[in-house]
């Protein structure tokens, strides 16, 4: 760990920069207890924090429910590790294919307008013909162990469950 450095910050900016802070040791600390699975040469995307996670499932958007069906979806798929189709979470979520396609361009307009820059998605997606093997160039999803267990433990947080 290094040492603290104060850092002069204008006023206006200085919540975000908390945030972001907040965001960053969140992250490490997760790192740290569930390293990212790269079976596949590919890292899973850094966890949110608990709060961060709330607060998209929480938001009374279609993305917000989109992605709490993915999410219930995965685990009640017993899908968690596994890289899942686009065709197979809109059988599961019982959305359209068109619906769950969409959802990854909506979810990064709530991630760009509510998350400090450069924030990725709660769960890993990669077009499937960076995968291996390679499975066309439809975009699939792996939600990871830690982002699993992050999502049964926030269950009492989330509003009309």
């Amino acid at each position: 760990m290094t040492d603290l450095v104060n850092i002069p910050v204008p006023a206006e900016f200085a919540d975000e920069v908390r945030r972001f802070a907040a965001f960053i040791a969140a992250d490490r600390a997760e790192q740290a207890k569930a390293p990212a699975r790269e079976l596949d040469g590919i890292p899973d995307y850094p966890l949110w924090s608990d709060d961060d996670v709330v607060a998209l499932a929480n938001a009374g958007t279609t993305t917000a429910a989109h992605f709490r069906k993915i999410m219930d979806a995965v685990l009640e798929r017993d899908a968690v590790g596994s890289w899942v189709s686009i065709a197979d979470l809109a059988k599961w979520t019982g959305e359209k294919p068109s619906a769950i396609a969409t959802f990854r361009t909506h979810l990064y307009r709530w991630v760009n307008a509510h998350m400090p820059c450069g924030t990725m998605a709660p769960f890993t997606g990669k077009p499937g013909n960076e995968l291996r093997p390679p499975r066309g160039r439809e975009v699939h999803y792996r939600v990871s162990a830690a982002c699993a267990a992050q999502w049964a433990r926030i269950q009492d947080r989330l509003e009309n469950r």
